[in-house]
């Protein structure tokens, strides 16, 4: 796969949103959302390098 941007379900070209969330200890899982569908994508990513983040609220949407 060269390159993905365009989600399979709505057809959105832009790109996605990315989540990340515990998978193991010590490992995050990184997933992929689509903005305009809010379809998730699990392309199999698991980062060691990303530790422990703490949860902040961000500004509403």
């Amino acid at each position: 796969m060269k390159e993905f941007r365009i989600c399979p379900g709505c057809g959105y070209e832009r790109g996605f949103h990315v989540y990340l969330m515990q998978h193991q200890e010590g490992e995050t899982r990184l997933g992929l959302i689509c903005p305009s569908c809010g379809a998730s994508y699990d392309p199999d990513w698991v980062s060691k390098e990303i530790g422990t983040l703490p949860p902040q609220k961000g500004p509403g949407f």
